[in-house]
């Protein structure tokens, strides 16, 4: 039996109803590391309207892949404007203009904030943002770093740091997430948030290797469509590039370091895990080397590594020999050098990895009624 057209109008013009005609998969923010760009599956893309949240320990690189992010947007779209809320309080510090320079932020089109009460973050985010945009400012990206810094409502009216407020921040981000997301919904802001790590003092958690929980509300989990652990790679691959060369600044010698002759840590390799997704496959992981003073380096690696590794576009007929279409190189140095030089080469590796990535959902066989029974 057909659908009665004309009831079925009716419902379009309901509050909500969803046409479809918007595919927030083709719309959004594309990272400038390649792995981190897999670990989002689907477009390779952070979605405008939707939410990443970045946990780790301290100083495992949050922040940098934030100000990365910010970088990338502006790159992107040379109107785009990024809002940033540092509840730490020491933005002039994180983001000095070199860090701009490294990671393409444009100054002029990012508004930072030295704010930690919530009702400095997510009520001008509710009620200013959209008078903003409706006047024709472009904002497409919010930043909050961090919920666990955000103070908690009773606390902000206690008169004494000794009054206990058990759940005050929890319950406060909570609602402040609850208020500003049809907000970033309808004006299709992408969110940045991000959450610092505390000790995991469940047993069983620590006996499965957990030795780490976010240390902020479950429930903000819940209001990302995107939840990504951050780390610092201490391993020796954390400390070389894939030739072995170490990631330090030969110029500067650090001669008092614990007796022996080092020099400085220029360079660090970061390692980002999808613990869950909404929009794609989760344990997707990306590994990056950002350097102190010039951002995202050595994307040459990432790509050799998603194409060699990870999706298989990049053969080795022979012991030492690599091939990608009709081109042949004679060692892992040689290849990784005409990724780096040949900007071209880079972005068809890339675009033949995510031909495959995404296919898989084109070969997705149709639901039927018979399908469905002997599922069942």
């Amino acid at each position: 039996m057909a659908v009665d057209k004309k009831l079925m109008s009716k419902l379009y013009k309901l509050d909500g109803y969803v046409s479809r005609d918007y595919d927030p998969y083709q719309h959004g923010i594309e990272p400038s590391s390649p792995s981190l760009a897999y670990t989002m599956d689907n477009s390779w893309l952070l979605p405008y309207g939707y939410t990443l949240l970045l946990w780790g320990a301290g100083k495992s690189g949050k922040s940098l892949i934030s100000r990365m992010l910010v970088g990338d947007l502006h790159r992107q779209d040379p109107e785009a404007v990024a809002l940033y809320y540092n509840t730490e309080q020491r933005e002039e510090l994180q983001c000095t203009p070199a860090m701009m320079r490294a990671f393409g932020i444009d100054p002029e089109r990012l508004a930072a904030f030295n704010v930690s009460e919530s009702t400095g973050i997510f009520d001008p985010i509710e009620q200013e943002v959209p008078k903003l945009i409706q006047e024709g400012l472009k904002i497409r990206m919010v930043v909050i770093d961090s919920l666990t810094d955000i103070l908690g409502r009773k606390m902000v009216n206690s008169n004494s740091v000794g009054n206990f407020l058990i759940g005050d921040n929890a319950a406060t981000v909570g609602d402040g997430l609850n208020r500003i997301r049809s907000t970033l919904r309808k004006y299709k802001i992408a969110t940045v948030l991000v959450a610092q790590a505390r000790a995991e003092l469940d047993m069983h958690e620590q006996m499965r290797g957990k030795k780490e929980k976010m240390a902020c509300a479950f429930a903000v989990r819940h209001k990302a469509e995107y939840f990504m652990k951050v780390e610092h790679l201490q391993t020796k691959e954390g400390k070389t590039d894939l030739l072995g060369n170490t990631l330090q600044d030969s110029a500067i010698e650090n001669v008092m370091a614990a007796g022996k002759d080092v020099c400085d840590q220029s360079s660090r390799k970061m390692r980002c895990t999808m613990e869950q997704s909404s929009c794609g496959r989760d344990g997707r992981t990306g590994i990056f080397t950002l350097h102190k003073d010039h951002g995202l380096i050595n994307t040459h690696e990432e790509v050799f590594l998603l194409g060699e590794g990870n999706f298989h576009v990049i053969e080795q007929p022979s012991q030492g020999r690599f091939k990608f279409g009709d081109r042949t190189w004679h060692g892992k140095e040689a290849i990784l050098s005409a990724i780096k030089e040949d900007r071209q080469l880079s972005k068809d590796i890339i675009a033949a990895c995510k031909r495959i990535d995404l296919a898989r959902k084109e070969q997705a066989p149709a639901a039927t009624a018979a399908t469905v029974e002997e599922s069942a």
